[in-house]
């Protein structure tokens, strides 16, 4: 069985990516690309979920972080893992790294 994505892990990404929310309705917060990222489509944009319990919830957050590793050239399996972890968990995990690297 995949991980889920976490989603509020993937807005955190979007945002310290230089994604901005741009509007949002009821179901979804629109994302829009840093300008730096001089996307042919000047319109696009990552329709996120408010909430993770729609029922075609897991295929569409699987489609969108595979776009989103697509979009920046990342390995799509190494960010799912990364996006299907509880924040505490990356801390820990760069916690212990940087431990690794000091000693």
């Amino acid at each position: 069985m995949r991980s889920i994505p976490n989603l509020e892990l993937v807005r955190k990404f979007l945002l310290a990516k230089g994604w901005t929310i741009k509007n949002h309705d009821q179901t979804y917060q629109y994302f829009s690309p840093p300008s730096e990222l001089k996307l042919a489509n000047t319109a696009f944009q990552y329709a996120l979920p408010i909430q993770d319990h729609h029922l075609d919830y897991h295929e569409y957050i699987y489609r969108t972080v595979a776009s989103i590793a697509d979009l920046y050239e990342f390995n799509k399996w190494h960010l799912f893992q990364l996006l299907s972890q509880s924040l505490e968990q990356i801390k820990e995990d760069v916690a212990l790294k940087q431990a690794m690297l000091a000693a």
